[in-house]
């Protein structure tokens, strides 16, 4: 889970920092949140970066086992994702499986980024959550992740 704090000017949005924070416990068939480490977080990037706002959060779905009994992860936000989303906030969400081929970083038809490190697949999505409280997926430009092709073998 990351917090995702830059910059909103109208319609466009500069993500500055990305802060990493284990706020839940994994169970099972779930997670349980931990407040006081989100209140901790928020209270620490103030003090860091004054001009900064939390824009939003991302965290990953990821697979689930391997070969053909493989759950693939579903690059759609989940219902949980839908019910947490708060108005006017960006939500990226990180499918990580197991690779079956190299794939050099690019940006995708569907407005998502993909490509391979070591020996997983990544897509990155965006999504809006407008007024209304329906999770839009939004263009995502991302050149620091294009960068990522010099390490390919």
């Amino acid at each position: 889970f990351l917090y995702l704090f830059g910059h909103k000017k109208q319609d466009d949005f500069t993500i500055d920092h990305a802060v990493a924070s284990q706020t839940v416990k994994r169970t099972f068939c779930g997670i349980t949140q931990i407040n006081s480490r989100d209140r901790l977080v928020v209270n620490l990037s103030g003090f860091f970066w004054k001009n900064c706002q939390i824009l939003g959060d991302c965290h990953s779905h990821t697979q689930w086992g391997e070969g053909e009994k493989a759950l693939y992860p579903d690059f759609k936000p989940s219902n949980a994702d839908k019910k947490s989303s708060k108005e006017e906030k960006i939500y990226l969400i990180v499918s990580v499986s197991i690779k079956k081929r190299s794939r050099s970083w690019k940006k995708t038809k569907h407005e998502s980024i993909i490509g391979t490190l070591d020996k997983y697949l990544f897509e990155i999505k965006s999504y809006w959550s407008p007024k209304d409280g329906e999770l839009k997926q939004i263009p995502l430009i991302c050149t620091s992740a294009y960068r990522l092709n010099v390490f390919k073998k």
